[in-house]
């Protein structure tokens, strides 16, 4: 029997992300909270969100996409997105080792 995860946070800029080994929730502080479970998943995309910002997105299989055809999308369109939280590019490190955590529970089934 294995011992489950303490659920691992990552502050962005007006909200959070977390994942507990089983999913992913962001939480925005204005527009809510999204929970995206670990089989939905799959990818993670660490993406640019103007200057001095970055963001994280939840990739789902058949998900939907806000943002403009453009390569990047704006800090406004990735904060209308669910399904991303935006962050401060400082914290770059934190958010990368955070998606990395989601990846191994990914591709070790859960």
């Amino acid at each position: 029997m294995t011992t489950p995860r303490p659920p691992v946070t990552a502050s962005g800029y007006m909200g959070s992300i977390t994942f507990d080994g089983q999913a992913v929730t962001i939480r925005k502080n204005i527009r809510g909270q999204t929970t995206i479970y670990l089989p939905q998943i799959s990818g993670i995309s660490l993406e640019p969100a103007g200057i001095g910002m970055k963001a994280i997105r939840v990739i789902t299989a058949g998900g939907t996409v806000h943002r403009r055809s453009r390569a990047f999308g704006s800090h406004k369109e990735l904060a209308r997105d669910p399904q991303a939280l935006t962050f401060r590019s400082g914290r770059m490190a934190e958010f990368q080792a955070f998606a990395a955590m989601v990846e191994a529970a990914r591709n070790a089934g859960g």
